[in-house]
């Protein structure tokens, strides 16, 4: 019950708004630690429930703290609901009459980043109202599904209700998704539901595949489950094709931003800002390498697809040159379905990134993100790790 009682008074502290941004991420981190070390409850689901949803709609009405994503989201399904191309025209190029997300938008001078279901998603939200509370609103719902599948998955795994009510509990989903609305929620929902089917016997490929048009890691998990006969695939295939036709008035563009975006922005990578010092430029075709080899050997393995969504996940966070904090939602996930523990170091830690937003200058937009957060987060969590594998070979050498 302490982690219940601890976990609601941070919400509550933070959904105030009268905290500086020191103390909100003190706060953040402190939830985290908080619910990561206190006694988890052992009640139903009625009772998770009703507590994931008091959490969330907490933050739910705030205004978005540590992130103003959730405000792009909403200018892009104003634009594609006004016929626009947002993989064309930047938010620099086009401000709808009366918007109020317009002046929060970042990166005003690129265009979209974001895949074909993604701007569905954000077109249908913004047809029901143009604001960041709707858009929220929806991230709500599909998060308390998440936890529903998730408790529904641990309880098929034999992990009972534990994994359910630490992801209810721990400020990571409540805040990213629910708090900031970050659209991650909607791909893990996708990847919870190609698990939940492995787990009921049928094929996942269609969730893999629709989850990869909101963010690419599900897609990589298709060659798992591929099968030329399966007819959710071919749905799905041809979904995909159906939500990207309209924006291919020139192809090469739904690529430019994303070009952009892998090309130069980095933060709060882990091997990244160990190796690009050394190998400069061609640190980051280093990585995408080691990320292929990984791909290829978890496959390789024929891991079951909770396990291989982990491997893949972990080692795409670990190799890429930008981690925000609820990038680690990828692989925390999986590995609470997997009864992996180090993962949660991560997800409690992963805020302290956010200490570069004091060094933010609002005028140029520039910043210049301190080293110690990352020391401390992958420090930590690889400590951890490499503790676990130390003691289980002393267990297997005296077996």
């Amino acid at each position: 019950m302490w982690a219940v009682l601890s976990a609601l008074l941070c919400a509550f502290m933070l959904s105030t708004g009268g905290l500086n941004l020191q103390l909100s991420v003190a706060v953040y981190v402190l939830w985290g630690v908080l619910v990561y070390g206190l006694p988890k409850p052992k009640y139903g689901m009625r009772a998770l429930l009703i507590t994931a949803l008091i959490l969330r709609v907490l933050l739910w009405w705030t205004e978005p703290i540590f992130s103003n994503d959730v405000f792009r989201y909403v200018w892009e399904g104003q634009l594609t609901l006004s016929g626009g191309n947002p993989y064309l025209t930047p938010p620099s190029d086009f401000q709808p009459t009366a918007s109020e997300v317009h002046p929060y938008i970042n990166h005003p001078n690129i265009p979209s980043i974001y895949p074909p279901i993604a701007m569905y998603w954000f077109v249908l939200m913004a047809s029901i109202s143009s604001t960041v509370t709707a858009m929220k609103a929806g991230f709500v719902l599909i998060d308390m599904f998440c936890v529903g599948l998730i408790a529904q998955i641990g309880k098929n795994r034999d992990l009972g209700v534990l994994p359910a009510w630490l992801y209810a509990l721990h400020p990571l989903p409540v805040i990213e998704l629910s708090g900031s609305g970050h659209m991650d929620g909607l791909g893990i929902l996708f990847l919870l539901m190609a698990f939940w089917a492995v787990e009921n016997q049928r094929n996942a490929s269609f969730w893999l595949l629709i989850g990869g048009g909101v963010k690419l890691l599900p897609a990589i998990l298709l060659p798992r489950t591929f099968r030329l006969n399966d007819s959710g695939l071919w749905l799905a295939l041809g979904l995909m094709v159906c939500f990207t036709w309209p924006f291919l008035e020139q192809p090469a563009a739904l690529l430019t931003a994303i070009q952009t975006y892998s090309q130069h922005w980095s933060f709060n990578g882990s091997f990244y800002q160990v190796l690009s010092p050394i190998f400069g430029g061609w640190t980051r075709l280093i990585l995408a390498g080691l990320g292929v080899i990984v791909v290829v050997l978890c496959l390789r393995k024929k891991l079951e697809l909770c396990r291989l969504a982990l491997w893949i996940c972990g080692a795409s966070i670990l190799l890429s040159p930008t981690v925000h904090p609820w990038y680690v939602l990828w692989a925390w996930v999986p590995a609470l379905l997997c009864g992996n523990r180090h993962w949660t170091v991560m997800a409690t830690l992963a805020p302290l990134s956010y200490v570069a937003l004091l060094t933010l200058d609002p005028v140029t937009g520039q910043w210049s993100p301190p080293l110690w957060p990352s020391l401390v987060i992958y420090g930590i969590f690889g400590g951890s790790a490499g503790l676990h594998l130390l003691q289980n070979r002393k267990v297997k050498q005296h077996a």
